[in-house]
């Protein structure tokens, strides 16, 4: 185990042990996150918009997320002001930043994602 120095708090990289996109896998990596933003990339949605948008997801977890990425500053929630009450979420501009990585990851996964590597694959003799 690696100790830090106190002239290394703060910093991050190979040096320190700390993997400089930590704060975004954390984020993407929650299970269901990832969908909820691709729902979210066109523009706002109401919530059972992206309740079926994202099939498998429950209620009660969709909501959890939301609110985690409300508080992490990536999506918004409004409330409209009419009866029935209208609520959506739509990507602030931190979480649209986002848009490319998630696009890398889709092509990424596309090319890559289905294929498990088997130890030893691509190795020459």
């Amino acid at each position: 185990m690696r100790r830090r120095s106190a002239s290394h708090e703060g910093e991050r990289g190979p040096e320190t042990g700390v993997c400089p996109a930590t704060a975004a896998l954390e984020l993407l990596g929650r299970k269901w996150t990832g969908f909820i933003l691709w729902a979210l990339l066109d523009g706002p949605r109401r919530y059972t918009e992206i309740l079926h948008a994202v099939p498998g997801i429950t209620d009660r977890v969709l909501s959890v997320r939301l609110k985690e990425l409300e508080r992490a500053g990536i999506v918004t929630r409004r409330q409209y002001a009419e009866i029935p009450a209208r609520v959506e979420y739509t990507l602030t501009e931190r979480g649209r930043d986002l848009a490319p990585i998630i696009a890398e990851m889709a092509r990424w996964s596309e090319r890559w994602g289905g294929r498990p590597r088997r130890p030893g694959a691509g190795r020459t003799a």
